[in-house]
C-alpha cells in the first residue's frame, strides 16, 4: 500500500496541483492531508474546493479551527495583532458558509491498520479538545514527551504522522513520530515544500520524502494582487521574502 501524506497546504492551490500530480505519478492508493489547508496563502476557497473534489482524507488543524465555530484559542486571542486578526476574517469571508460548514465537520484524527502496523494521523496533539496552542516556532519541541502528549498507547508498531511544525522531524520512542513538513509554505517558519509517501506491506515500511515544485513568486504575486491582510508578515515568515527584497 502506498499512502501520500501531506500537511499545512495553507491556501496554496499550486501545492494542491503538485500533490495531485505526485499522487498519480507515484501510483498511490490513498492521500491523507493533516490539516491547516487554509490561511496564510491567497487561495483559501479554491484550495478547499480542490481538496473536496480529490476525495482525499482531510483532517482538522488549528487553522481550520480558527475559521469555524471553535474560533481562535485563548492564547492567540491574547497575543494576536490587528492585521493577523484581519487576515483570519478575510479567509472566512473568502471560503463562505458552505466551506465553513465543511471544515466544521472535519475529524481531528484518522487511524488505520495495515499489515502489522498501526498508522495514526493528526495535525498535532490536542488539549482540552482542540489543537494545542503550544508554540512550536518559539519553544521548539525537544522538551515534549511525545508518548504522553499525543495520548496514543505506546507500541513498537505505531507510526504516528503529524504536521504543524512546517519541517521534517522524526522521533523514535516506543512509538515512532513523523512530521511531514509543509506542502504549501517555505521560509523562516517553513523548511521545505514537502510531503511524504509511505510504502507499507505486512512487516516492513519505507518512507520517501517528496519535494514539491511550485513557484513561490506566483504565490507572492497573488498575495499582493488580492491585497491580502497581514501580507508583509506572511510573505516574510511563510514564503521566504524578507522586507529588504520587497
Amino acid at each position: 500500500m502506498r499512502i501520500l501524506i501531506s500537511s499545512d497546504i495553507h491556501s496554496n492551490i499550486l501545492a494542491c496541483e503538485e500533490l495531485a500530480k505526485i499522487y498519480k505519478h507515484e501510483k498511490c492508493d490513498l492521500h491523507i492531508t493533516m490539516g491547516d489547508a487554509i490561511d496564510l496563502g491567497p487561495w483559501p476557497n479554491e484550495t478547499l474546493e480542490f481538496i473536496k473534489q480529490e476525495n482525499l482524507i482531510h483532517l482538522k488543524g488549528n487553522h481550520e479551527e480558527y475559521n469555524c465555530s471553535i474560533g481562535l484559542g485563548p492564547e492567540l486571542k491574547k497575543n494576536i495583532g490587528k492585521s493577523e486578526f484581519e487576515h483570519y476574517r478575510w479567509t472566512k469571508e473568502q471560503i463562505g458558509n458552505a466551506n465553513i460548514k465543511y471544515i466544521e465537520e472535519l475529524p481531528y484524527k484518522y487511524h488505520m491498520e495495515t499489515g502489522t502496523y498501526n498508522l495514526y494521523f493528526q495535525h498535532f496533539f490536542l488539549e482540552n479538545g482542540i489543537i494545542s496552542e503550544y508554540d512550536v516556532f518559539k519553544k521548539g519541541i525537544n522538551q515534549l514527551d511525545f508518548d504522553h502528549t499525543f495520548g496514543i498507547e505506546p507500541g513498537k508498531n505505531n507510526l504516528i504522522f503529524f504536521g504543524h511544525l512546517h519541517k521534517e522531524f522524526k522521533e523514535e520512542k516506543v512509538s515512532t513520530y513523523i512530521s511531514v513538513g509543509s506542502a504549501g509554505c517555505e521560509g523562516k517558519y517553513s523548511k521545505g515544500k514537502l510531503a511524504d509517501i509511505i510504502e507499507i506491506d505486512k512487516n516492513t515500511y519505507k518512507i520517501k520524502t517528496i519535494g514539491l515544485n511550485w513557484d513561490t513568486k506566483m504565490v507572492i504575486n497573488e498575495i499582493e494582487g488580492r491585497k491580502m491582510p497581514d501580507r508583509e508578515s506572511i510573505k516574510e515568515y511563510f514564503f521566504n521574502q524578507t522586507p529588504a527584497s520587497t
